[in-house]
């Protein structure tokens, strides 16, 4: 079963990007829980690419807290102009959980910075669906064009270590503030091949995509930077 069908209920469109805005809603330290969601309507590379975020955070103690996210990404299309009856989309989701250790507040007295850091896990699945026309020949030696199609699954399996910097704008502390975060990690990713037309095979469309010396499509262990910006919004 798809993905998109059993798990973007409730949550639309990520952005998986370097920097990310969000708007987050959330408790005080002290508070059992927090909530957060975060739309991010923006363009990357010239592909419509945006959604939102939602998530949930719990404080154990006065330090530590469990967080997770979950998110949904969708790109109508990853290519240029498309025929009729072509199709070149990806969907899917991510899921974050995390375990944060907070610092003691910092900074002048009356605005309670903190930073904080995290360990987090991540779990991504993508599906692209991949229908081109393809010039065929048939047994007379007269050529046509049908349309050959394939839909490639990707699956990430993360683990990074972060550091986390939450500086609110008001000096009680409530109100809007801003977290900045990065870190490092690694990334697994894996390709599957699946619903191929008969005339495809599996071994050959996997090998056109690994061809290139740089080629994020193939299975292998990668370097994970992630980094970005929070704008967020906390009550009591």
């Amino acid at each position: 079963m798809r993905a998109s069908a059993a798990l973007c209920a409730g949550a639309v469109l990520l952005l998986s990007a370097s920097m990310q805005a969000q708007t987050t809603i959330r408790r005080a330290d002290t508070a059992s829980s927090a909530w957060f969601v975060s739309v991010q309507p923006l363009m990357v590379f010239g592909l419509p690419v945006g959604g939102f975020r939602t998530g949930m955070e719990r404080t154990l103690g006065r330090r530590t807290a469990l967080a997770a996210e979950f998110s949904y990404r969708g790109i109508p299309y990853n290519n240029g102009v498309l025929e009729p009856g072509e199709a070149n989309r990806s969907v899917g989701f991510q899921f974050q959980p995390e375990f944060r250790w907070y610092l003691e507040p910092s900074g002048r007295k009356r605005i309670p910075w903190r930073s904080s850091f995290s360990a987090r896990l991540g779990l991504s699945y993508y599906e692209t669906d991949i229908r081109n026309w393809t010039f065929m020949t048939d047994g007379s030696g007269n050529n046509y064009r049908k349309i050959l199609g394939y839909v490639r699954e990707q699956r990430n399996y993360d683990a990074s270590l972060l550091w986390n910097y939450r500086a609110p704008f008001e000096a009680d502390g409530l109100g809007f503030g801003m977290e900045v975060f990065m870190g490092l990690g690694l990334r697994v990713k894996r390709f599957a091949y699946v619903d191929l037309s008969p005339e495809l095979d599996e071994a050959t469309l996997r090998a056109s995509d690994e061809s290139r010396m740089f080629s994020l499509r193939r299975n292998g262990v990668y370097p994970l930077v992630p980094i970005g910006l929070r704008i967020y919004y906390r009550i009591r």
